[in-house]
């Protein structure tokens, strides 16, 4: 089932609505439905995947090699080859949902149009139904030392990038 937002705001910013689709509980697919064959790349951008998956429903701490594994077909063991343990696969995941933010907020400052149309263009982007998921970042604090250091300053960068585009919006009235 797909739902519907209308997201707006009183501020003539939003007059216009932007319809997105987000996928219901009934679309969501792991990566074992996908072939488990490819490159060590592809296998590693879908442990991301379902690592994100389980990061975002049990947490870092309740999340389950076992689980994960089983998700993409493989032994638990088998996960070992990519990652040493579940702290670097959740600051693996982590720094990828930060570079996948960057990217799109990079992409959408690029975008010819008002501030509204580059805003626009980072929500599409973001809440694309096709995509992989990303981690949220909501346990920064599990992280010691340069990992979590590291993740704090990504994501402040990439705050500070978003608060352009929105002042940009401000400052062209749109």
């Amino acid at each position: 089932m797909i739902y519907l937002v209308k997201l707006f705001d009183s501020h003539r910013w939003w007059r216009n609505l932007l319809s997105i689709q987000i996928p219901g509980p009934d679309m969501l697919h792991s990566a074992s439905e996908d072939a488990i064959a490819g490159a060590p790349e592809d296998r590693r951008s879908r442990l991301l995947e379902e690592a994100a998956r389980e990061f975002n429903a049990r947490g870092i701490a309740g999340a389950s090699f076992a689980r994960i594994a089983r998700r993409m077909g493989l032994t638990r063991a088998a996960l070992y080859y990519y990652v040493r343990d579940r702290d670097e696969l959740a600051e693996q995941c982590y720094r990828h949902t930060c570079e996948v933010m960057a990217a799109d907020l990079a992409a959408a400052s690029r975008a010819q149009g008002s501030g509204l149309e580059r805003i626009v263009d980072f929500l599409r982007r973001t809440l694309d139904t096709d995509r992989a998921p990303s981690a949220v970042l909501s346990e920064l604090d599990y992280f010691h030392g340069r990992a979590r250091q590291d993740m704090i300053a990504a994501h402040a960068a990439n705050v500070m990038v978003l608060r352009t585009l929105l002042r940009a919006g401000m400052s062209d009235g749109s």
